[in-house]
């Protein structure tokens, strides 16, 4: 299948044929990864990518728009706040919360909490944040720890264990990072200004 492929708006030249749609998305998704690239929106036909896309498609021109991952770690960085504001919002939803309700506001904690964790991670990866600031591995480690306990105790249908974690111990740990939260920003910001110095 020959397609015509452009990256953030520049065609690149191929002679290559795919044989599906779908390999030639996890070739070029391989390929931006390599770069220190994500794909926030990919286009087939002037379309955003959907399930109707494999089945429907001519499959000639794919798009792929894209940000270097160390900006979307930056903006993740800059929505710790928000992130934390709604997480302990849904504290308070829970409190008075209907029964049929508790378990969609409780996933949607541990789906914060897993965030949290992975741009943490992401952040580590892309700078010494973790050597400039000694309570960053902690806070890390915390986290990861508490998720695992949470968990466990899912698999074994302990709901006050899993209530009791995500109401008490993980908003101890957010409200360290909250904290911390604007060192992370010049932290980050300053290493990547030395990155790009260096390259």
């Amino acid at each position: 299948m020959a397609l015509e492929v452009y990256i953030d708006n520049e065609k690149i030249e191929t002679k290559k044929r795919y044989k599906t749609l779908g390999l030639a998305i996890k070739e070029i998704n391989a390929q931006l990864t390599k770069e220190r690239k994500i794909a926030t929106h990919i286009l087939v036909n002037g379309e955003e990518l959907s399930e109707k896309t494999f089945m429907y498609a001519k499959k000639n021109i794919l798009e792929f728009r894209t940000k270097k991952e160390s900006g979307i770690i930056l903006e993740g960085i800059y929505n710790i706040k928000e992130y934390i504001k709604r997480y302990f919002d849904l504290i308070q939803e829970f409190e008075f919360a209907e029964e049929a309700q508790e378990d969609e506001i409780l996933q949607e904690m541990v789906d914060i909490t897993s965030w949290f964790i992975k741009h943490l991670l992401a952040m580590k990866s892309f700078s010494t944040i973790d050597m400039l600031d000694k309570g960053f591995d902690e806070n890390l480690d915390m986290l990861q720890e508490l998720y695992m306990e949470i968990k466990q105790a899912f698999e074994h249908g302990d709901m006050e264990v899993i209530v009791e974690i995500l109401e008490y111990e993980v908003p101890n740990v957010l409200a360290k990072i909250e904290r911390e939260s604007s060192d992370y920003v010049h932290y980050f910001s300053n290493d990547q200004k030395r990155n790009e110095f260096l390259n």
